[in-house]
């Protein structure tokens, strides 16, 4: 049995494609990338590792095939200083997939495969009761089937740890589900699925946070808005955090995931909200200016000079 972790993450393990365009507005049939990048990915890994490269002790808990993708996923995994034994191998499905079109200063396109992702079943998550009974956070996310992460977070609910939902692929939550969660984080298009409401700046944006604390959640929603902006809101109000004016996005696979996973471990290191949104959004903005998903993830040394 895995020994007990202050944060618990369960969501989705990939095996990542990125293709790098400069050029948008090609045309015919055949279009051509600049580069490509294959890299150990998933929301759920990058977030544990984001988290347990600040030092706090993580485990993870997922799916992958029997393949080489899953293999090479299981060797990064090995190389992390997360607590991966818990992830397991199936032979009903193959390993997570997802192909990734970055450019920069651009959204990037996603092209998924579930995989190993849709065999969290609920019987899977019964059996991680113990751990997330023992976590002080659970991190979830709706890269599994839906019902496996609303099982999770009323588990974590019923034995008093705290539940971060990073809400990315989100659909309408009710006021009930809202409930469960100490922490939401999601960017602009999620917080208007969720709030209800159409975002187009930062007024609008500062509504729907105000909505979804009204409705529920219990500590702290980030909204993440890739065009400038961190919208970190709490009972207490909200923190507009802004990106430099220099800064360029180069690649922002993995942006959203270094987010939650720093805010993770900066919240269950005890620090108030304000701060660790400012480390957060500042290791996000450090992932976001470099190629590579995973591979981009700021490094031990790079946060803790976040950190000072």
């Amino acid at each position: 049995m895995s020994e007990a972790k202050d944060i618990l993450v369960i969501a989705n393990l990939n095996m990542d494609l990125i293709l790098e365009q400069k050029d948008l507005h090609q045309t015919g049939r055949k279009k051509y990338a600049d580069s490509f990048c294959l890299s150990p990915g998933g929301n759920g890994n990058n977030e544990a590792s984001a988290a347990a490269r600040l030092g706090v002790p993580v485990a993870l808990a997922g799916m992958m095939g029997t393949d080489s993708f899953g293999r090479q996923l299981q060797e990064s995994l090995a190389g992390e200083k997360t607590d991966c034994s818990l992830v397991q191998v199936t032979e009903k499905a193959s390993t997570g997939l997802s192909l990734i079109l970055s450019s920069a200063g651009q959204e990037n396109t996603y092209w998924d495969i579930v995989g190993a992702n849709a065999c969290l079943d609920e019987a899977y998550i019964r059996s991680l009761e113990p751990q997330i009974a023992a976590a002080k956070l659970l991190v979830v996310g709706f890269g599994i089937p839906f019902d496996s992460a609303v099982l999770a977070m009323e588990l974590a609910r019923s034995h008093g740890t705290e539940v971060m939902l990073v809400a990315y692929q989100s659909r309408p939550l009710s006021d009930e589900l809202l409930s469960l969660i100490d922490i939401l984080v999601l960017d602009s298009r999620e917080a208007a699925t969720l709030a209800g409401i159409e975002i187009t700046n930062l007024k609008s944006a500062r509504i729907a946070t105000g909505l979804l604390l009204k409705h529920g959640v219990r500590q702290a929603v980030l909204v993440h808005m890739k065009s400038r902006f961190l919208l970190a809101a709490t009972n207490g109000g909200t923190r507009t955090l802004e990106a430099p004016r220099d800064y360029q996005l180069i690649d922002a696979s993995a942006m959203d995931d270094t987010l939650a996973g720093v805010f993770a471990g900066c919240h269950v290191m005890g620090m108030d909200p304000e701060r660790a949104a400012e480390i957060a959004y500042a290791a996000a903005n450090l992932c976001g200016s470099r190629f590579g998903a995973h591979f981009s993830i700021p490094s031990e040394e790079e946060l803790a000079e976040l950190m000072a």
